[in-house]
């Protein structure tokens, strides 16, 4: 059995992996919310924008947030570090295509 079968076999795993989700998703919303206040967005109205929003809420609870929680289970020592880079990865990359799209 390799390293990440015996991680999700562990009793607790989803229930972590969903509260990491969570997390994310609620970064994104978030960096969404400071986006649209401060950044500016799509000048032809908020169709866009909320297609944006629940697609991102999406993508970033499985890309963004499995990836990195299988980083935290793999190195626990780092897990404060990785929640941090996970913080600011999210952002990044909601800015990134929030401006990319949408401005």
């Amino acid at each position: 059995m390799n390293r990440l079968q015996k991680i999700s076999k562990q009793p607790n795993y989803d229930v972590e992996a969903s509260a990491f989700s969570k997390f994310i998703m609620f970064i994104f919303f978030i960096s969404y919310i400071y986006l649209v206040f401060f950044e500016g967005g799509d000048p032809s109205g908020w169709i866009k924008a909320t297609f944006f929003f629940f697609v991102g809420l999406f993508i970033s609870g499985v890309l963004i947030a499995m990836p990195l929680f299988l980083l935290k289970k793999i190195f626990p020592k780092f897990s404060i570090l990785i929640n941090l880079l996970a913080i600011i990865i999210t952002f990044l990359i909601t800015r990134f295509f929030f401006l990319w799209l949408l401005a």
